[in-house]
C-alpha cells in the first residue's frame, strides 16, 4: 500500500500551496526524465548495434582478404617447392676440373680451402676454421 509522505511545510497559506506546487513540479519532471530514460533506451541500443554491425561490415572484407592473401601465399609456396624438386630432379652432378678449381678460388679471394678425406675441395668462409661440422657434398664425408 503507498503511504503518502509527511508534508514538510504548512498545510494552509500560500507557502505552503507554493511548496506543493513545486514538489509535484519536480515530481513530474523527475517521472518525464524516467520515461524519456526508457524511451531512449531502445535507440541507444539501436545505436551501438548500428555501430558494431558498421565496424563488423569494415572488418570482414580485410579479415576475408587477408585469409584469401594467406592461402594464395601458401598455393604459390607449394607451387614452388613443387617446381624446385622437379627442376632438381633433372640436374646432373659432374665433378669439375682442377682448371675449374683454380679459376674458383682465384675468384674468390680471403677464403681458407680445405679437402675432405676424399680429396674434395670445400671453402670456409668467416674466419676460415672449419668450427661447424658438415658433410662433403661430392662424397658426404664429414667436415670440420
Amino acid at each position: 500500500m503507498y503511504k503518502t509522505p509527511a508534508p514538510t511545510m504548512p498545510l494552509f497559506g500560500k507557502s505552503s500551496e507554493k511548496g506543493i506546487i513545486e514538489t509535484a513540479a519536480r515530481k513530474a519532471a523527475e517521472n518525464h526524465m524516467h520515461l524519456n530514460i526508457h524511451k531512449f533506451t531502445p535507440t541507444i541500443n539501436q545505436a551501438v548495434e548500428i555501430s558494431v554491425n558498421q565496424a563488423l561490415d569494415k572488418s570482414i572484407p580485410k579479415i576475408v582478404d587477408q585469409v584469401v592473401k594467406e592461402m594464395e601465399a601458401r598455393q604459390i609456396a607449394s607451387q614452388v617447392g613443387t617446381s624446385i624438386s622437379s627442376a632438381n630432379k633433372g640436374v646432373v652432378y659432374r665433378t669439375i676440373t682442377a682448371g675449374e678449381v683454380q679459376a674458383v678460388m682465384a675468384a674468390i679471394p680471403g677464403v681458407t680451402w680445405h679437402q675432405c678425406l676424399n680429396g674434395h675441395q670445400y671453402a670456409v668462409g668467416e674466419c676460415g676454421n672449419p668450427i661447424v661440422q658438415g658433410k662433403c657434398i661430392e662424397c658426404k664425408e664429414s667436415l670440420g
